[in-house]
């Protein structure tokens, strides 16, 4: 009786919590933008409230066996949950070691800012801040910055005077020859200056070249910061969109403020006169943050009893096959906006579009259906298209290259370097 009551109290206990963590993450940190993601979590849940009933019901052997199987599994989920922690990192080790000679930092990034905040005062952790006075898109001004880690190294720059990844004499010129909008592959995600795209097109291109990408940003985030920071006189708009924007902005037109950028052409919040505001504001919320992470010990463990790796694995797995969710009539609404912005500056946009790494890797042929279709609807409104994944990526005999140690993440130096000069050719 006591075995039987004790199975399903611990069955009922693992539906019920998977249940309202698959309901927090979908509902609330996504906003339902992830449902089908979810999905799977909610059948697992639904799996245990079944096994707690039929629990009732079953022989005492049979309930046995069960139990031998149940730990026997968690044993095998922690096991390489474990493995997932220390074999990759060890393999990077490895290859870093042996391509740079120089050991790889293994520090998270709160370490590395506390470790570097002793050394310079004004060093900082990329952040933004949002709250019902005010929501700013980029970091924080003329500061150096720790951005992220997929390469060996924490990747860092000196932030201009609106927050973003550009040298500081870029905002004193009166004509762009290149503007770049896009989430954190733009933002220049875990390489430095100068191998970023906006840099590396900023270089072989000799021209005046502005950065307005920041990581997390989908179309809607990604109109406003232009219609915040675009400068006045320019040449050539450079969009650069990636798979997960679908999802990006089936969250962001849930934002009542985002949303007002599109249906109100007058509204902004005039970013650029509060950047002190937006700086201190920013610091407060890094400082903030610092203090949780450095009196909480037990956030690695925490991500292994989640099984945080083992999950994000299984993720990918599943991403071979998922389908993209359809982009938002509003984004075409934002499309028309952007192309008035053109016309009125007599210049030209380029939309430019990025692979996912499952498409690169594991020809994911739901996806580039789903891209293919997406394509058709932008050159209905005489776009031009740059499909890198078409031009450069399907062209490689192991195009996986362009990623750091072959693994999903952010294309490395290679891979921007191969972006940029596509862009360049194509643009000039």
């Amino acid at each position: 009786m006591y075995l039987k009551k004790g199975l399903s109290l611990t069955l009922f206990l693992f539906g019920f919590v998977i249940l309202l963590y698959s309901l927090y993450k979908s509902e609330v940190y996504f906003l339902g933008a992830n449902r089908s993601y979810y999905l799977t979590y909610y059948l697992i849940s639904l799996f245990f409230f079944v096994l707690t009933f039929i629990n009732f019901f079953i022989s005492w052997k049979i309930r046995l066996y069960f139990i031998i199987i149940f730990i026997s599994s968690l044993f095998s989920f922690y096991s390489i949950e474990l493995f997932l922690n220390l074999d990759p990192i060890k393999f990077k080790s490895r290859q870093y070691k042996k391509e740079t000679g120089k050991s790889y930092d293994l520090r998270n990034k709160f370490e590395i800012y506390s470790d570097l905040k002793q050394i310079d005062d004004s060093v900082v952790v990329f952040n933004n801040i949002k709250n019902k006075e005010i929501q700013s898109f980029s970091g924080i001004s003329n500061s150096k910055t720790i951005h992220c880690n997929e390469n060996g190294y924490y990747s860092s720059y000196i932030s201009d005077k609106y927050g973003f990844n550009n040298p500081a004499y870029d905002w004193q010129k009166d004509f762009f020859n290149y503007v770049l909008i896009g989430d954190s592959h733009i933002h220049g995600a875990c390489v430095n200056r100068p191998f970023d795209i906006s840099s590396i097109l900023r270089n072989i291109s000799n021209t005046n070249t502005l950065n307005l990408g920041i990581q997390n940003t989908g179309p809607l985030n990604q109109f406003a910061i232009l219609k915040e920071y675009l400068p006045k006189n320019f040449k050539n708009l450079i969009w650069v969109y990636y798979p997960n924007d679908n999802e990006d902005l089936i969250r962001e037109i849930k934002d009542n403020r985002l949303k007002r950028y599109l249906i109100n052409k007058n509204f902004n919040q005039d970013l650029i006169n509060k950047q002190k505001k937006i700086d201190y504001l920013i610091l407060e919320k890094i400082n903030q943050q610092f203090l949780m992470k450095k009196n909480n010990k037990l956030d690695k463990i925490i991500d292994i009893i989640k099984l945080t790796k083992t999950r994000n694995s299984l993720f990918y797995t599943f991403f071979i096959t998922k389908k993209l969710p359809p982009m938002q009539k509003e984004f075409f609404m934002i499309l028309d906006e952007v192309q008035k912005i053109i016309d009125k500056n007599d210049a030209k946009l380029f939309f430019v579009i990025l692979p996912t790494y499952s498409q690169v890797k594991f020809q994911n042929k739901e996806i580039n259906k789903d891209i293919k279709m997406f394509k058709k609807k932008i050159l209905k409104q005489n776009i031009t298209i740059i499909d890198t994944k078409e031009l450069i990526f399907d062209k490689e005999e192991n195009p996986i290259k362009f990623y750091p140690f072959k693994k999903p993440g952010h294309l490395n130096v290679k891979g921007n370097q191969a972006v940029a000069e596509l862009i360049y050719k194509l643009t000039k």
